[in-house]
């Protein structure tokens, strides 16, 4: 590894301050003229690869299946509002050939207690149990009532957002093992590769001019170290010990949505500047300033 460039452990990064960390480093190489002019074609390789990783990146935050779930949601949930709406107003009407039908249905729903607005597993899969009921032992007061379209439209969306996110879960799996995985492999190669070159030229040409650009590697290395990878998952140890954190909301997809929480937050050692270099960061963290710009 290259003179004064602490080793950092890039296979403990998550996805976007892997992401970031290479953009970092890629800016201080092309804005140093004696640098960049050293390691060409390996920069080259270093650039096309970053773009590589971030549009994996990209493309695993909009799976192209999430609209046609999206689509299918709404139909569900526009059908389960319709017919809840209904079988309060015949529960309600003093008849005595609709009102004990809309009676027990009303407490069917009552029962299962959907929100529309709950994670799609969670509605999903109570949908699945009250369609059952409602094309089965309740069926007969939903002929009653002629509410049997409302049922098909509530089962035809149900079964296009279960079938939906099952495809799209099988098709994250790979591209998180595949895509993503593939072009981080390659970035941190090219950038060992790249130190260990500006290594060798300090070493043959016996000079001091690449000790501010070790220097400044070195000082990213040691940020992203302390704020990414030490502490990433724990939390300060409160009676000398430290726990382990539990972020799981993770099959709230659309609906809900939650993040990984790194514990307590180590203060950046160098004042960051107003806007960070490598701009929105992709991957899911929360934008990771540039502290040595």
């Amino acid at each position: 590894m290259a003179k004064g460039v602490k080793p950092i452990s890039l296979y403990k990064l998550s996805n976007g301050a892997h992401y970031a960390f290479h953009d970092a480093v890629l800016s201080r190489i092309e804005s140093d003229p004696k640098i960049k002019q050293k390691v060409p074609v390996q920069l080259e390789r270093y650039r096309k690869a970053i773009q590589a990783e971030n549009e994996a990146l990209v493309l695993s935050k909009k799976n192209l299946l999430s609209d046609e779930i999206a689509e299918a949601d709404s139909m569900r949930d526009t059908a389960y509002t319709a017919f809840k709406g209904c079988v309060k107003a015949f529960a309600s009407i003093a008849n005595a050939d609709t009102q004990p039908a809309g009676k027990r249905l009303a407490q069917l729903l009552k029962d299962y207690n959907i929100n529309v607005h709950d994670a799609l597993y969670k509605q999903t899969g109570l949908m699945i149990n009250l369609l059952e009921d409602l094309e089965g032992k309740y069926k007969p007061d939903v002929n009653t009532l002629s509410l049997n379209k409302l049922v098909d439209f509530m089962r035809a969306g149900n079964d296009k957002v279960r079938l939906g996110m099952a495809e799209r879960n099988e098709q994250d799996s790979v591209k998180v093992t595949g895509a993503a995985a593939k072009a981080r492999d390659l970035i941190d190669e090219i950038y060992d590769g790249i130190m260990q070159s500006l290594q060798a030229y300090a070493i043959v040409e016996a000079t001091k001019d690449y000790d501010a650009f070790f220097a400044s590697i070195t000082q990213l290395v040691d940020y992203y170290n302390k704020r990414y990878i030490k502490l990433k998952g724990k939390k300060r140890p409160t009676n000398g010990k430290t726990g382990d954190t539990n972020a799981d909301d993770k099959d709230k997809e659309e609906k809900k949505e939650g993040g990984d929480a790194p514990g307590e937050e180590i203060p950046d050692p160098i004042a960051p500047p107003s806007t960070p270099t490598g701009g929105d960061t992709p991957g899911g963290d929360d934008d990771l300033p540039d502290p040595l710009a």
